[in-house]
C-alpha cells in the first residue's frame, strides 16, 4: 500500500468456504466501518457467474448468438457480429478492441457514458477484428451480457443478478451504482446514476467479505472455458472472466479499476478465495496485481 500509495483496503480470504482472515488496512476511520467499495471490473465475474448459472438453468448456450437474441441493436454492416456468441463475449474474444477504438463505456478520462449508450455506440462500428480469433479485454462485451441476461430473464440486469446471487438477508451489501449515501468518493466525482450505469461491466459496490462468498462459486466441468489455440503460448487467458493461468495451474485471478480505487481477487486451486478492496489508485494496476499475487500465494501455499 505504501508503495503504490494506496489509503485504505479491507480484505477478507476464504479458506474451503470458511472465513479465515478478515481485516482492514491503512487509515482509521469510521467511514470505513461497514463500507461498500466500488469492485469496478470485478462486476464482470459477478456478470460471468449469472450468465453460467443461466445457462445450467436452461435459458442460454455458450453458441448462442448475440445477433439472434438482441436483433434489435444498431449493428453496421459486418458479417462478423452475426457469427459473436455467448462464449466469445465471456472470454473477450468478440472482437472489440479498445484499444484501436477507444472504450465507448467512457467519453474520457472523467466522464462515464455508461452501458447501455456503449453498445450503442460500439456496434455501430465494424468490428476491429473477426471473432473467435485474438482475445481483446472488453467492456463493451461484458454490458452486451447484461443485456442478454435481461432478455432470458425478463428481468432488469440488477434483479436478475442479486436474485441469483444472493439470499434476501443479504441484499443490500452487494448494491449496482453504490449505497444512497458513502464516504467513500472517487478520485473523479461519478454521481451514483454515472455508477450504476456501468452495469455489467464495472458498476457494483460489495465489501470483501460478501463479495468473497459470492466467488466461491465454481462453474461445472463441462464450462470450463479453454483459451483460443493460437494463444497457448500466453500466460493466461480469460474463462468466465477470471484470468486463468496456464502457468501455475488452478490461479484464477482479475483486478478492477478506476480513479481513486482498486480491486483485486484471487482463487487458488479451489481451495482459498482472496479478495483485496482499496481506496486510492496504483501507479500501475498490472504491477499492484503481481504485487498481490506474489504476496499472497506466498502466504497462502
Amino acid at each position: 500500500m505504501q508503495e503504490q500509495r494506496l489509503s485504505h483496503g479491507e480484505i477478507a480470504i476464504i479458506h474451503h468456504n470458511k472465513i479465515i482472515s478478515h481485516f482492514q488496512v491503512g487509515d482509521c476511520d469510521e467511514k470505513y466501518l461497514n463500507a461498500q467499495y466500488p469492485i469496478a471490473s470485478l462486476s464482470k465475474l459477478l456478470t460471468a457467474q449469472v450468465v453460467v448459472k443461466l445457462i445450467g438453468e436452461g435459458k442460454l448456450q455458450l453458441n448462442d448468438k448475440l445477433f439472434t437474441l438482441l436483433p434489435q441493436l444498431p449493428y453496421a454492416n459486418d458479417a462478423g457480429y452475426r457469427e459473436i456468441t455467448v462464449q466469445h463475449l465471456l472470454q473477450h474474444t468478440a472482437g472489440f478492441d479498445r484499444s484501436k477504438s477507444g472504450d465507448p463505456l467512457f467519453k474520457d478520462d472523467s466522464s462515464v457514458r455508461g452501458c447501455e449508450s456503449a453498445v450503442r455506440v460500439a456496434v455501430s462500428k465494424p468490428l476491429e477484428h473477426e471473432p473467435n480469433k485474438i482475445t481483446k479485454y472488453s467492456n463493451v462485451g461484458y454490458c452486451l451480457l447484461g443485456m442478454l441476461i435481461e432478455r432470458v430473464t425478463e428481468l432488469n440486469y440488477e434483479n436478475a443478478l442479486l436474485q441469483r446471487l444472493l439470499p434476501q438477508e443479504n441484499i443490500n451489501r452487494l448494491v449496482l451504482g453504490g449505497p444512497p449515501t458513502s464516504d467513500i468518493k472517487s478520485g473523479f466525482q461519478i454521481s451514483q446514476s454515472d455508477w450504476y450505469s456501468l452495469g455489467a461491466a464495472g458498476g457494483w459496490f460489495s465489501d470483501a467479505v460478501t463479495l468473497a462468498k459470492i466467488l466461491r462459486y465454481t462453474p461445472p466441468r463441462d464450462l470450463v472455458l479453454q483459451p483460443l489455440p493460437s494463444e497457448l503460448e500466453h500466460m493466461y487467458y480469460y474463462g468466465q472472466a477470471w484470468r486463468t493461468w496456464l502457468k501455475p495451474n488452478h490461479r484464477l485471478t482479475h483486478y478492477g479499476a478506476l480513479s481513486g480505487f482498486y480491486s483485486f481477487a484471487m482463487k487458488l486451486a479451489d481451495e482459498y478465495v482472496v479478495v483485496a478492496l482499496f481506496e486510492g489508485r496504483p501507479s500501475n494496476d498490472e504491477d499492484a496485481a503481481a504485487q498481490l499475487i506474489n504476496i499472497f500465494e506466498s502466504h497462502l501455499r
